[in-house]
Formats: structure tokens, C-alpha cells, sequence
């Protein structure tokens, strides 16, 4: 049976994407595998299924079929299986796709757990925290009931949530894009994440949360937003950043210094090539503090946060805070 092609199709397509892989072991990783009104792809590390109408049965390259799908502007194309391939035509273009009999099991793979609905809020926090992702554990976004959590061990996101999950789990890189509002996400018993979006749902292998050292954590945070003074809203450092960023030019190494004086706040940064660049922000802080940062740490952060000024004798940073969440930058030696 021939079938138009749809922006429902091609979606399905970009959503099974997320479980291939183009590794040549298993060769199942690079196909799609259609039992006609659902398909699935596993790179074992990652399952999706989509459940959807597709115009065919058996397995076929998942990628061959997305760049052909791609090359089709507006979806004007018809597609159908004529024996053992997958014919797409469109206008003067034909193209016969080998459909094969590579297959996994997915009926091994059906999760059985009590899933949690993502709010906005929720899913707020977990982009923001995207941006503070570190190596080995450290790689997840931590989740529980009541916590946001990422870190690469030089600075930390932290928000409140209400997401009621019985057990904590982690969100990788990979997960993210599965996420928005109304999906729905929980762990089962081997710590794998599942993702429901509606129309099918992704499996990810991950670590157990268990190590994640979630208690140092805490403390860590308790103990640097203790006593703090706020020092300017962080929509005048990103104002300073937007003028002092081009004495960065070719450098890999963004370092600003931040001093604080008589209710003056110098941002500047200098370059043995480029030369020097200093912003001055009215301060709310009285008192003199100098303290080194990473640029690159600042980038993307929204003008909504608060910098505050804890205790600068523990470890010299800088806190960010709103109503929703708190960052922390740790400075630099």
C-alpha cells in the first residue's frame, strides 16, 4: 500500500534516531525495525519504540532512510514496500531501500514502572542544569522528589522540584531531547530511564544514583549560600562580558577578575596579545572582595539570577540565585 509522506513519519523517524547508532556492531544498531503499526531501534544502550503506521515490515538502514526522507523538500514524496525493498518516488526520483530480516528482540524490553509527569518547572530546571554537566558520574542530572542537581565538580545548579519519583535517577545528554511538558519519566529496577512521550516511549542504560554523592553536595551548597551579600543583579556582568569578550580573541583561556570596591564593581580581563578591557557595574556590596573566573562558565546563563558574595575564607565563588535556582562558580586559583 502506498502511503503520502508525512512531517508525522519523518518525526517518527528523527525519534527512532535516538536509538541507533552507526557502530558496525550489532548490525542491528543501524536499523529501524518496523512490525508494521510500531518500530523500534536498540543500540544497547538505548531502545525506542514508536508507535506509528509505518508503510512497511522488517528492518531497514535507518540512516539511508532519514537522508533520503531529508533530501525531500516538503514532504512531497510517496513511499511503500514493493517486495523486498522500500520504494520512495518523488517527481522524477526513485530509490528501492533493502529491506532485510536483521532483527532484535524488543519483547524483552518492555518497562514496567510508575512514571512521573514532567511539569514546566521541571523541565526548566533540567535544561538549565544541561549546562553544568561534568565526566563519570557526574555526566548525569540528578533527580529525586525534591532536587535538580548538576555538577562538574567547579560549579553546581541546584533546584527545588516536586516531582514525585519513589527512586532517584539520572538524566544524561542523550535523554534530554525526549523531554518537554505532559512526558512522562521514571526508573526501573536495573536503574534504566524510561521516557513515555505518548506515542511510544526510550529505555537508557544508566548509572545507579546511588554513588552520586548527592549528600556532600548539599552540604556544599548549605554551607556557601550561608551569610551572603548581594552584590548586582547577573544581567550587568553579562552586559560587562558582551563589551569585554573581544580581548579574548584567540585565546582559550577566558579569564576574568572580578574586584569589588567603595560600591564599585571592575570586571576586566587582560591578554598578553590582545591587551586589556575593565567594566565597571554599580555594586550594592560595601565590602572589598577580588576573586578570578572562568568566562566560559558565565556563558548562557540567564539575566534573571542575583550575585550574591559568601564567605570568601572557605572557597572563593560567586552564588546566582532566583526564585526557581542557585548556582554556584567556584573561582579560579
Amino acid at each position: 500500500m502506498m502511503t503520502v509522506g508525512t512531517p508525522a513519519l519523518n518525526d517518527a523517524i528523527k525519534m527512532l534516531k535516538i536509538g541507533a547508532s552507526k557502530n558496525d556492531y550489532p548490525v542491528y544498531c543501524q536499523y529501524v525495525m518496523s512490525k508494521g503499526n510500531y518500530a523500534f531501534t536498540y543500540n544497547n544502550e538505548v531502545f525506542v519504540r514508536v508507535d506509528f503506521p509505518f508503510p512497511w515490515r522488517g528492518s531497514v538502514n535507518i540512516y539511508v532512510l532519514d537522508e533520503t526522507l531529508r533530501s525531500l523538500k516538503d514532504n512531497a514524496y510517496n513511499i511503500e514496500q514493493v517486495d523486498d525493498f522500500l520504494r520512495i518516488t518523488s517527481g522524477k526520483f526513485k530509490s528501492d531501500i533493502a529491506i532485510s530480516s536483521i532483527v532484535s528482540d524488543d519483547e524483552k524490553i518492555k518497562p514496567e514502572i510508575e512514571y512521573a509527569i514532567l511539569d514546566k518547572e521541571t523541565i526548566e530546571s533540567i535544561m538549565a542544569a544541561t549546562k553544568f554537566v561534568g565526566g563519570k558520574i557526574y555526566q548525569y542530572i540528578y533527580v529525586d522528589t525534591n532536587n535538580v542537581i548538576s555538577t562538574d565538580t567547579s560549579s553546581l545548579f541546584h533546584a527545588i522540584t516536586s516531582l514525585q519519583v519513589k527512586t532517584p535517577f539520572g538524566i544524561s545528554k542523550s535523554i534530554v531531547p525526549l523531554l518537554s511538558e505532559g512526558v512522562k519519566i521514571g526508573v526501573d529496577k536495573n536503574n534504566n530511564v524510561a521516557v513515555n512521550f505518548g506515542t511510544g516511549y526510550a529505555l537508557f542504560t544508566t548509572d545507579s544514583m546511588a554513588s552520586y554523592p548527592k549528600k556532600n553536595v548539599m552540604n556544599f551548597l548549605e554551607s556557601t549560600t550561608k551569610n551572603t551579600t548581594k552584590v548586582c543583579n547577573f544581567a550587568y556582568i553579562g552586559e560587562a562580558l558582551r563589551y569585554i569578550s573581544p580581548i579574548f580573541f584567540g585565546e582559550n583561556e577566558k579569564i576574568l577578575t572580578l574586584r569589588n570596591d567603595g560600591r564599585v564593581l571592575k570586571v576586566s580581563a587582560e591578554t598578553k596579545v590582545a591587551g586589556r578591557a575593565d567594566y565597571e557595574i554599580v555594586s550594592e556590596m560595601g565590602d572589598a572582595f577580588e576573586m578570578r573566573l572562568d568566562a566560559n562558565k558565565l556563558k548562557n546563563i540567564t539575566y534573571d539570577y542575583d550575585m550574591y558574595i559568601g564567605d570568601q575564607s572557605k572557597v572563593p565563588s560567586i552564588i546566582l540565585d532566583n526564585t526557581k535556582a542557585t548556582i554556584i562558580i567556584v573561582g579560579e586559583d
